[in-house]
């Protein structure tokens, strides 16, 4: 199944001088469930700005995105981040080092699906990985 699908995406800025900062151009790209990719670059190339736009952080400028199917502009974004993360690249702006690595990933359980117990979180992880 196709779990997220980017065609024909452009994203422009403008810059201090009112002109534009084309970011990503022109991107086609499609993401397979239980797909694993690596986006490579040089630094500037388009890749947060592309991560950003998979969870609609940023609106794309032209093109179209789709999740499962569904373009991402009819899904709200509260519905979109219980089911995609994005987490920047660098780490500590990411994650608290002062947080356990259950803290860290019991936090988006708990605000975004509600789950508070730890039994019901540990058996959401089981259920997840025998998919």
């Amino acid at each position: 199944m196709e779990l997220l699908n980017f065609s024909g995406v452009y994203k422009y800025f403008r810059d201090p001088g009112g002109g534009f900062v084309t970011a990503v151009d022109g991107v086609d790209l499609a993401i397979q469930e239980n797909e694993v990719i690596a986006l490579v670059g040089e630094s500037g190339s388009g890749k947060t700005t592309l991560g950003r736009l998979s969870v609609r952080l940023v609106e794309p400028s032209r093109g179209k995105i789709l999740f499962e199917g569904r373009g991402l502009e009819g899904i709200r974004r509260e519905e979109l981040w219980r089911r995609a993360q994005y987490i920047h690249q660098d780490p500590y702006s990411s994650l608290d080092p002062y947080l356990t690595v259950g803290e860290v990933l019991d936090r988006p359980l708990r605000y975004l699906l509600g789950v508070g117990d730890p039994k019901e979180t540990a058996e959401m992880f089981l259920a997840s990985s025998t998919r």
